[in-house]
């Protein structure tokens, strides 16, 4: 079992981090070929109706959550009955999620499309819309339950690879159809039929991997019963993400919120990859969490020691390089784009966030929704307040200064609620990975601010990206390896395995 999900791991983040770099680089390059072909008012329609959908994808009430945390015991136990009964409950969900979303979707199509002012005549809105919003229902109803199935079980990297092939493909069509000059409502059912595409593989591949798979028994929807607390946290995490540029353009104005928003999307493309790290390891620690407490304090210390050395080493990278990107992608606008300590602040507040994420992760396999709502209530409270406070004085720092004071209540109260609570142990056990995390990119971030460059291209940038990251990496192994040796023991028998399987 420990090979095969060591196997699975290695699997789900070497094919993850390749997926997310290929679709970093086409959201960096797509939305430029919209601007050319289509116009800026057609890229900001397709800009709103994104974020539009985002807010949609509360109707799941986190359900996707509770079915993730409920497949853990099941699959430990190999209780294939339990599986089906949670997945028919699921299913049951999620086409009444997908219901309303196209009720809403369809709402929103006849509102927006009416009310539209723009160059944009009604019909193209109406159909953008509508053509987004079916893709996103073909979601909930045929693939939703099954992903948050085979990510619990470690196949988070066919995944990956279905969303790869996908992000090519229809990346691929969606420049053929701009180059033969068709709309972009034609460029809308592109993206749909790739959507569709996507099912019949889902259907295949789980009657070929899972065919005990029974959907039709008795659904077990007492095991989803933490869905209205998981909705909580959602939307709490919502307004603590989105409330930053909210605040920026009230306050400062649009101009600096253009310029905060070049760097945002930056970081968040950053993130995708840290993130896509943590989805692909999250089942080990979901199922070892059901087998052995005192095996999963280990697993805890030591995956907490490999995340934020890898997050610390690529955003002492990003800090670094951060600057000399934006001067190169924002050449020629009509202001100025480059806000000296805004890369450290911002990277900063990335590395305090990685260093909760595994306690996160124990805080979410533990099912421990209801009695965590309140500190998550608290951390937002105080990332608004912070921000709304620290703008008027700082300006376009002070959203960052209010997420990192926020993060630096949230990333102790994790750790210590999950040591305390869930591992049953000393509140301040697995700092040590945390503090030598912290003294990495301090350190990484007073050399990025005195050693700043000034590269010209994007081709000598990736490729000085890359060295600063081996070299980086390197230091950050040799010093892990100096300061958290049992950590490091722990690993490496895993590492070994994964790689010999794997090659």
């Amino acid at each position: 079992m420990a090979e095969s999900r060591s196997r699975r791991g290695f699997k789900n983040v070497a094919y993850g981090l390749l997926g997310q770099a290929v679709v970093l680089g086409l959201s960096l390059l797509v939305p430029r070929l919209f601007i050319l072909h289509f116009g800026s008012e057609v890229n900001g329609l397709l800009s709103v109706v994104t974020q539009v959908f985002a807010y949609f994808a509360l109707l799941e009430a986190g359900l996707s959550t509770s079915i993730m945390t409920a497949l853990y015991r099941p699959i430990v136990d190999n209780d294939r009955r339990g599986i089906g009964a949670i997945l028919s409950a699921a299913q049951h969900y999620f086409r009444r999620v997908a219901l309303a979303y196209l009720v809403c979707t369809i709402g929103f199509a006849v509102m927006y499309s009416t009310l539209n002012t723009s160059g944009i005549s009604p019909s193209t809105v109406f159909w953008v819309i509508i053509l987004q919003g079916a893709a996103g229902a073909v979601n909930y109803l045929y693939q939703a339950a099954f992903r948050q199935f085979m990510t619990a079980d470690g196949k988070a990297y066919v995944l990956s690879n279905v969303s790869l092939a996908s992000a090519v493909v229809l990346n691929a069509a969606r420049l053929i159809a701009i180059y033969l000059g068709y709309s972009v409502v034609v460029v809308q059912w592109v993206a749909l039929a790739t959507a569709l595409l996507q099912v019949p593989f889902y259907m295949l591949y789980l009657r070929r991997g899972y065919p005990w798979l029974v959907l039709n028994g008795t659904p077990d929807y007492g095991a989803l019963r933490q869905r209205s607390w998981i909705l909580g946290h959602q939307i709490s995490s919502m307004i603590f993400n989105f409330s930053d540029i909210v605040i920026v353009s009230w306050v400062c104005g649009l101009a600096v919120a253009s310029v905060y928003s070049v760097y945002r999307l930056v970081m968040s493309g950053v993130n995708s990859l840290v993130a896509t790290l943590n989805n692909s390891l999250i089942f080990i620690v979901g199922q070892k969490y059901h087998e052995s407490v005192e095996e999963c304090r280990r697993l805890f210390d030591a995956y907490n020691m490999v995340y934020v050395t890898l997050v610390v080493a690529l955003m002492n990278v990003c800090s670094f390089l951060l600057i000399p990107f934006v001067r190169i992608y924002t050449e020629g606008a009509d202001v100025n784009y480059v806000v000296k300590y805004l890369p450290v602040l911002l990277c900063g507040a990335q590395v305090l966030s990685s260093a909760r994420t595994v306690a996160s992760n124990l805080i979410t396999v533990a099912g421990r929704f209801r009695e965590t709502i309140w500190r998550t209530i608290a951390e937002t409270s105080i990332n608004l307040f912070v921000s709304i406070v620290c703008v008027q004085i700082v300006g376009v720092y002070g959203v960052v200064i209010g997420t990192l004071a926020a993060l630096a209540y949230r990333t102790n109260d994790m750790m210590i609620y999950s040591n305390r609570k869930i591992l049953g142990r000393p509140a301040l056990s697995g700092y040590g990975a945390l503090v030598v995390g912290a003294a990495l990119y301090v350190v990484g971030a007073v050399l990025s601010l005195k050693c700043a460059v000034r590269i010209e291209s994007l081709a000598v940038l990736v490729g000085v990206g890359i060295a600063a990251c081996a070299v980086t990496l390197l230091v950050g192994i040799a010093v892990v390896a100096v300061f958290c040796r049992a950590e490091v023991a722990y690993v490496i028998p895993y590492v070994r395995r994964a790689v010999r399987r794997t090659a």
